[in-house]
């Protein structure tokens, strides 16, 4: 995998799951925006959950598309696996969809054919 675990400074948390937390980080040595570096702890994953988070780094390492967060590098230690991905300082799409829902609005048809 990509660069090692010291390559990043963490800015701020910005999410929790199951298995990890995800955090605003900067490249120490590239300018840039910020990326999102999301830490997964693989202690206590079963191997089928670990087989599938590495088949998640694969998957994500192969696509290209411009309405996808791009993948940016990824690397591991024993028991923890890290990706880093392109940050999207407006949310993503469910985050989108709860905001409109908790505003109690719909989205426009042109909000909807931008998405």
């Amino acid at each position: 995998m990509g660069c090692h675990r010291g390559a990043y400074v963490k800015i701020r948390p910005v999410g929790k799951g199951a298995f990890g937390n995800v955090f605003l980080v900067k490249h120490k040595s590239v300018a840039g925006e910020p990326l999102i570096l999301k830490e997964i702890a693989l202690k206590g994953m079963r191997a089928i959950e670990r087989r599938q988070t590495m088949n998640e780094v694969a998957v994500l390492k192969k696509l290209h598309h411009p309405n996808i967060i791009a993948y940016k590098d990824s690397f591991c230690s024993a028991d923890v696996v890290c990706i880093c991905m392109e940050n999207a300082p407006n949310g993503d799409l469910a985050q989108l969809i709860a905001r409109k829902k908790r505003e109690g609005k719909r989205f426009t048809e042109p909000e909807v054919l931008q998405i």
